[in-house]
């Protein structure tokens, strides 16, 4: 391993009081757990502006919320 990525890694335990596994773990949940713009069009407005995490959807236009079952939105 290269002293950089050891060094990296050392800070990263610091300021994460544990394990660098643990630290990446932790910051893919945060990841599949925010909204990211997609292009979908919603049923409800009609207009190209919904945003999905892994499971659920929400309109940036209208507000209406989905989730995502099978690749299809369905209303909540």
């Amino acid at each position: 391993m290269g002293q950089m990525k050891k060094l990296f890694m050392d800070i990263i335990q610091q300021k994460y009081n544990g394990d660098y596994d643990a630290f990446i773990e932790e910051l893919s949940k945060q990841t599949c757990e925010e909204f990211v713009p997609v292009d979908t069009v919603c049923p409800n407005c009609f207009k190209s502006s919904i945003s999905r995490n892994e499971t659920n959807a929400k309109c940036d236009a209208c507000g209406q919320d989905f989730v995502y079952v099978e690749n299809s939105l369905k209303f909540l």
